[in-house]
């Protein structure tokens, strides 16, 4: 398991606020409300295609509601960026990985958010019945997923 730090307070500077520390890469938001991560000292990247998505995967260790928690509360101490850092890209994050997946480890904690944030479920309907019909997949997730799709 990676070593996730829920930044209390959170790391800001002029150009972004940084919530979480994962490992060595820190995730936050840009001041024009853009989510991205930042190796050390290294150049910051952006969420903006598909396998963009591969460092953030361990976030999903995090039960749901404890990090939402925490990003609502840091939304409150940071007003002028609260609408960024409540519009985490939960979507994009688990429809990556549900679609992408080479072990169910990532995919099941992707399900396990999706029990607490039924809201996205129809959004992930597609996602959801290919990953219910890879038999690579244990029989049990593959189940949870076809439960989920049932929800949606």
């Amino acid at each position: 398991m990676m070593n996730i730090e829920l930044l209390d307070p959170a790391v800001a500077d002029d150009q972004y606020c940084w919530l979480v520390k994962l490992g060595e890469l820190l995730l936050g938001v840009d001041t024009r409300g853009a989510w991205c991560m930042r190796r050390s000292d290294r150049e910051v990247f952006y969420f903006d295609f598909p396998s963009s998505f591969v460092p953030l995967e361990p976030i999903l260790e995090l039960e749901h509601g404890t990090l939402f928690s925490f990003l609502r509360k840091a939304a409150a101490a940071h007003p002028t960026l609260a609408d960024a850092i409540l519009d985490f890209p939960t979507l994009p994050l688990i429809r990556h990985t549900l679609g992408t997946a080479f072990s169910e480890y990532w995919p099941t904690k992707a399900l396990a958010w999706l029990t607490v944030d039924a809201g996205i479920l129809p959004h992930l309907k597609d996602e959801l019945e290919r990953f219910s019909n890879n038999k690579v997949m244990s029989q049990a997730a593959r189940q949870q997923a076809k439960r989920l799709m049932r929800a949606a």
